[in-house]
């Protein structure tokens, strides 16, 4: 990080300090995470009140609904893997819920991806769920009694949040991969990312690392404890975590470019930058949208993305800048805040490390040979707007202006690529050879351009 050694420390601490403060919350763990390494951290408060276990990065909490991205990832690593493709309607994977009733039209209108971005018009919960009674069905319950639900918004009208979308998610998961939900979020997300303070009920530490919950205070100082998580499910919001092991799960979401940056590459670079990217506004002021899963959100440092949680005396969000590659986490296990802290402390790290600067620059990461020969200038055929084949962050890009810079996605065909955004998204540039074997132009859907320079 850039700036005054122990200034971020100082700063972040404070921050956290005053919401434990004048929120009164139990206890709060938060981090802030730069690119593939945790620059800080922090624990105050207690995690357990009647004995005095005060909170530090290894402390277990729930994060409640911060598990949709991961559920969310796993779908879309199955999409990339041919499993499933996002526009499948959730009756293809799961039959029962053709007995769903919808009003507006076709059952088939629930697709996986409605589901992903809460515009498949779902109830929250799923039916039989009752809070005053502690009533929370399994997923396997859920399943059988799908005839008694039925959709309240019609599918793709406008964002409906779910926690009952996100539960039979799970349930696809586990019907394409033939493993329970838990294994395969534990086989190909936690192990592969180092997640090791992260896992589902029974599977995190010892209870002496789990933390109580706590309602708000009403008739004394002390809060009143609040009961274990009781629900059935896993898919929309079960798993636990300490801020040290989310920390990987925040690293993944710089690695839009490839793994070259260093760590596991769970989910191909555009795969990620496609849950990221926004895909319906969900509110008036044009301030939030939603992407797959996660949230994108405007700051006064730019777009962020980010989840929330909260689950049975807990509040939890993660929240990171693409752009500077910077992320913070919160944990708390009272009522407090938790959703504005982070974007607090993140929009201090980022003031702090100067614009767009994560870190200190590490040793530059050379272009693979393969694509060592496409770098150079680019011009139309009468050489006007030249563009630049360039080898930025790990991803090859093609470059018409400073602000008109697109990645190119690689394919099976070693001089072909995808462009991944802008007006020309999804369209193929293919580089061309000559006679002699050197590279001598490309071409983008139509147009052709000629090689002016080759890159030294």
């Amino acid at each position: 990080m850039t700036g005054e050694p122990g200034a971020l420390d100082r700063r972040l601490s404070a921050i956290v300090g005053r919401h434990v403060d004048v929120h009164r919350v139990p206890g709060v763990a938060a981090c802030v995470v730069a690119g593939d390494e945790t620059v800080w951290s922090i624990g105050r408060g207690f995690a357990e009140l009647e004995r005095g276990t005060a909170v530090d990065e290894r402390t277990a909490f729930r994060i409640g609904s911060i598990t949709k991205t991961l559920t969310a990832t796993a779908i879309v690593q199955l999409r990339d893997e041919g499993g499933l493709h996002l526009d499948d309607p959730l009756v293809a994977h799961v039959p029962e819920f053709a007995a769903v009733r919808n009003p507006w039209g076709p059952i088939e209108s629930v697709t996986l991806r409605r589901l992903l971005t809460h515009e498949a018009g779902l109830p929250r919960e799923a039916p039989g769920l009752d809070w005053t009674a502690s009533t929370f069905p399994t997923t396997d319950q859920i399943v059988d009694e799908l005839g008694r639900v039925e959709l309240v918004v019609a599918p793709d009208a406008r964002a409906k949040y779910s926690n009952l979308g996100y539960q039979l998610l799970g349930e696809v998961i586990a019907r394409v991969t033939g493993v329970s939900y838990r294994a395969y979020v534990r086989r190909e997300l936690l192990e592969p990312l180092g997640m090791y303070d992260a896992g589902f009920e029974g599977e995190v530490g010892s209870a002496d690392r789990l933390a109580s919950g706590h309602y708000p205070r009403t008739f004394s100082d002390t809060p009143p404890v609040a009961p274990a998580r009781m629900k059935g499910t896993d898919a929309e919001g079960g798993l636990l975590a300490s801020v040290a092991g989310l920390a990987p799960w925040a690293s993944l979401q710089f690695r839009t470019g490839g793994s070259e940056r260093g760590g596991a590459q769970v989910l191909a670079g555009p795969s990620l930058a496609e849950m990221h990217r926004p895909r319906r506004l969900v509110d008036e002021g044009w301030t939030e949208a939603q992407g797959l899963a996660w949230y994108c959100t405007r700051t006064p440092s730019g777009i962020v993305v980010g989840h929330t949680g909260g689950t049975f005396g807990f509040k939890s969000r993660l929240v990171f800048h693409p752009g500077a590659r910077l992320a913070a986490i919160v944990l708390a296990n009272g009522e407090g805040p938790a959703g504005s802290l982070a974007v607090e402390l993140l929009q201090a790290a980022i003031e702090e490390s100067g614009p767009h600067r994560a870190c200190e620059p590490g040793l530059p990461v050379a272009p693979p040979d393969p694509y060592r020969e496409l770098l150079g200038l680019y011009a139309w055929q009468d050489l006007s707007e030249p563009a630049r084949v360039q080898w930025r962050e790990g991803q090859l890009e093609i470059v018409w202006s400073p602000s008109d810079v697109h990645a190119l996605d690689p394919t099976d065909d070693p001089l072909t690529f995808v462009i991944r955004d802008g007006s020309e998204a999804g369209e193929p540039c293919a580089f061309r050879r000559g006679t002699d074997g050197e590279i001598v132009g490309l071409r983008i859907a139509r147009w052709q351009l000629v090689r002016l320079v080759a890159a030294e």
